[in-house]
């Protein structure tokens, strides 16, 4: 069972930027909540408002929600095009093992999309993407194609260590497609699926052993082992022209790299997730019926709300409906992200010209963000019930109470997404993810989180054989290969005809035997994600031009890479603090002058030491 949260093809809730939400080392317990709602070999897009959150669910499916796509690639300016992108039989093979780009493959003809994002390949089954970060879209599955030019392994028996969310697959001697997996990847492929609830605990035993796994699933959590060299360093390998004899790797966007270092150093094969996380949800048919669909500004933005409050553009009846609702998240509350973005709030930190930190409550731009949000609830336009809802988010949007809430990108798209739920309810309903204007009529920005979740590392006792280094590569980049090709549709979907029927249109579904037999046999790695829903084609260029919009005006956390034991210890406590004290200000129960209490308060619990402490790991 592939991990809702975390599964191949899946974006998942992202981890949060070490300063939010959660600190890095609980983020592999969070990702738990998500594991019951997992179908079997295939990976749900979970539409999670803030990692803290149990993420509600929206496919990227090919077939149902119940089986989705596999992963794919995600083109870029400064990586190799993948061949997830071709859409003709006719893509030749390069040296590197690859095929070509869709750009060679459906012929140079191509038209520009409004959004000036993509472009529409000739054969009009993919969006390619030109902007780095940014998923190619398929609004249909391409004809199969080899990603891999030859078997990985060598015959070696390859132990793997992984995370997993659901009950365990069929034992090996009556799995067909794990039997199969032995003979697609050349070795006799034993991995170890470790339970959420108990992951770290066994990593830690594993790693006090000296016997930790050929492949172990860790992330930057592991900072002290990692700078103890407890991995190999793979910088050698997946960079500059090592990366070439690993062509699908090549593939991934070159931020998610950046974000897995550590002190310049590469320890691990990231498993790719969306950079962009979060947007606004938003009714934007209601937005056309007030006539501004396309506010440029804080004040217009008001406006807007104070015309859905007092309007009732869904229809609901006078009184009923609100413009804007918080979430009882930190994501969508006291650091609501629309309107952190609207007044161009620091990713988390700023960092400063000698290297020091600024915690983003301590900058001009938050108290501005923070004023606003308290004048939005004094003028009654936020909906009232909004930091008790919970779980009720989703249904209320859908049911009209208001016209736009903060949530993981992924609740819009497919059967379950909010597009779907909220046109059953309002069949002309038209719900998207809301772009932010600068609160000046300025450009916004946008918090990027760090494009994966965890990595695949090699410990160092295997790094002195260098061969031995290569292989375990080459089996991760042919569990990296792209949507739409043999070896993606293997891994995500088994034996065809056996662990799934294939659909007339190409997509497939998952048997039985399939939902038994595959589990998360091979989820310590997966290619960067594609855009596609299976009987919803309009949606996956939706959902490319709003993360396209969000990308281009995208920022980093600046601590990335780095790690603070203080705030492993006390991000809960400090970001409880957070909300406890923002909440009371937005509310009106204390004033903006009580900002400077909460700072203070922030710093001496904790934050002014976790900020030296993430510094000081920064440092190359």
């Amino acid at each position: 069972m592939s991990d809702t949260a975390f599964g191949q093809g899946s974006p998942g809730p992202e981890k949060s930027s070490p300063a939010e939400g959660v600190s890095r080392r609980r983020f592999i317990r969070l990702a738990a909540t998500a594991a019951a709602l997992v179908p079997a070999g295939g990976a749900i897009l979970a539409a999670c408002g803030d990692s803290t959150a149990t993420p509600a669910v929206a496919t990227a499916a090919p077939t149902t929600a119940a089986t989705t796509t596999s992963a794919a690639t995600t083109t870029s300016a400064a990586t190799t095009t993948s061949a997830a992108a071709a859409t003709s039989a006719a893509a030749a093979t390069t040296a590197a093992g690859a095929t070509t780009s869709a750009a060679a493959a459906t012929t140079s003809a191509s038209a520009t999309t409004a959004a000036g994002a993509t472009t529409v390949a000739a054969s009009g089954t993919v969006l390619k993407s030109t902007i780095p970060g940014v998923p190619d879209a398929f609004l249909a599955p391409p004809p199969p194609f080899k990603a891999t030019k030859a078997i990985p392994g060598k015959g070696s028996v390859v132990k793997s260590f992984c995370i997993t969310y659901g009950a365990p697959p069929t034992e090996k001697g009556s799995n067909k497609y794990w039997q199969e997996i032995d003979k697609r990847l050349g070795v006799k492929w034993e991995p170890v699926l470790q339970p959420a609830s108990s992951y770290t605990e066994k990593l830690a035993v594993l790693t006090a052993s000296g016997d930790l796994p050929d492949l172990t699933f860790t992330s930057t959590d592991d900072m002290k082992n990692i700078v103890q060299g407890v991995y190999t360093d793979l910088t050698p390998f997946v960079t500059g022209d090592g990366l070439k004899e690993f062509p699908n790797l090549a593939a991934y966007p070159p931020g998610i790299w950046k974000n897995i270092a550590v002190k310049g150093k590469i320890y691990g094969v990231p498993r790719p997730r969306f950079q962009v996380v979060h947007g606004m949800m938003w009714r934007k048919d209601w937005a056309e019926k007030m006539g501004n669909p396309n506010f440029k500004n804080a004040d217009e933005f008001k406006k807007l709300l104070q015309d859905f409050t007092t309007k009732d553009p869904g229809g609901v009846g006078p009184g009923k409906s609100w413009g804007f609702s918080f979430t009882t998240g930190l994501a969508g509350s006291v650091n609501c992200r629309p309107i952190m973005n609207m007044f161009r709030v620091p990713n988390q930190w700023r960092k400063e010209a000698d290297g020091s930190l600024t915690y983003h409550i301590e900058t001009e731009e938050y108290k501005q963000a923070l004023s606003y949000m308290r004048e939005l609830w004094a003028a009654g336009v936020i909906y009232p019930d909004s930091l008790t809802q919970a779980d009720q988010t989703k249904n209320n949007f859908s049911a009209g109470k208001f016209g736009g809430y903060t949530d993981g990108i992924t609740a819009i798209p497919g059967p379950t997404g909010l597009r779907v739920t909220t046109q059953k309810v309002s069949p002309k309903a038209d719900v998207v993810v809301q772009p932010m204007p600068g609160f000046d009529g300025g450009k916004s920005n946008n918090w990027l989180g760090p494009g994966s979740f965890g990595f695949a590392a090699i410990p160092s006792k295997i790094g002195k054989d260098k061969e031995r280094v290569k292989e375990l590569l080459r089996i991760l980049d042919y569990l990296s290969s792209p949507f739409g090709s043999e070896e993606a549709n293997f891994k995500s979907y088994g034996i065809d005809g056996v662990d799934n029927t294939v659909q007339p249109d190409g997509t497939r579904v998952l048997t039985d035997q399939g939902k038994k037999e595959l589990g998360d046999l091979t989820a310590i790695a997966n290619a960067p994600i594609a855009l596609f829903y299976s009987g919803y084609p309009d949606h996956a260029k939706l959902m490319q031009d709003a993360i396209a919009s969000l990308m281009t005006v995208g920022i980093d956390d600046p601590t990335m890479g780095g790690f603070s034991a203080t705030w492993n210890a006390k991000s809960n406590e400090l970001n409880q603090l957070l909300i406890d004290r923002g909440t009371a200000i937005i509310t009106g129960r204390d004033s903006l002058d009580s900002l400077s209490t909460m700072i203070n308060d922030w710093k001496s619990r904790g934050g002014s030491q976790a900020a030296k402490e993430f510094a000081e790991s920064l440092k190359v």
